[in-house]
């Protein structure tokens, strides 16, 4: 509510500005609840998908949206259940774009930042502008199975209407 609220009156305030344009930062989450069991194959590949189409927030303003620009992505592992240093390696895949995470240790609390260069946040940032939505896929292995846990992830992005 607070969001709308605020861009209702950025619109208000900057609606005559010489370009038209109005940039507005917001957070867009999504959650991956993942489960390794003992029997669990080594390699896990699990789905992520951040939909602005989702977001209650930005649903009214989808049609005015110019584009999005993709400032940062950070992840953050919640919920860990398991063994002390469990760990986790793999990637994160978005569109052609794929970022290594490496001994990641589940049971150690902390936000984390994709490591991403500025040609990597642009075609991701162009993609996002293409479907209001980018895809990911989180893959990789768990140590010490079985575990449990959330890993969240936030996309920082720029909103011009």
């Amino acid at each position: 509510m607070k969001r709308i609220v605020f861009i209702i009156i950025s619109l208000a305030f900057f609606s005559c500005s010489k370009s038209g344009i109005l940039s507005i930062p917001i957070k867009m989450s999504n959650s991956l609840d993942i489960a390794v069991t003992a029997n669990s194959p080594d390699n896990l590949q699990v789905p992520l998908n951040v939909d602005a189409g989702n977001d209650p927030e930005m649903q009214q303003y989808l049609s005015r949206v110019k584009s999005f620009s993709v400032k940062s992505i950070s992840y953050e592992i919640q919920n860990f259940y398991g063994n002390p240093g469990t760990e986790l390696t793999g990637n994160v895949s978005i569109g052609d774009i794929n970022i290594g995470i490496n001994k990641l240790i589940l049971d150690k609390p902390g936000v984390h930042t994709l490591e991403l260069t500025g040609e990597q946040l642009a075609a991701i940032s162009a993609d996002f502008s293409a479907d209001h939505a980018v895809s990911a896929l989180v893959g990789g292995t768990v140590t010490n199975k079985p575990a449990a846990f959330r890993i969240k992830f936030t996309f920082n992005v720029s909103v011009r209407l």
